[in-house]
């Protein structure tokens, strides 16, 4: 994540914590990764996180069912 908030020129610290936080809801959307980050983004908010982390978070996570991305470290997997 910080290296695509500096692709971005967004806020690296910020992005870096998205990224640390990105599968804070891991237990909650194992079973529907469609929800993934979704409900990630309602705990962070829910906890005073700021909007701009909040939005990092969820713009982590594309939205096409089974495509398989690169997480933030640049491997392949299944969900991230």
């Amino acid at each position: 994540m910080r290296s695509l908030a500096k692709e971005l020129n967004a806020d690296i610290e910020k992005w870096g914590l998205a990224g640390l936080l990105h599968d804070l809801d891991f237990e909650k959307t194992k079973d529907d990764p469609a929800s993934h980050t979704l409900v990630s983004s309602r705990i962070l908010e829910e906890h005073g996180i700021d909007n701009e982390t909040i939005k990092s978070n969820k713009r982590s996570q594309r939205r096409s069912p089974g495509h398989k991305q690169r997480n933030h470290t640049g491997l392949r997997t299944g969900r991230c």
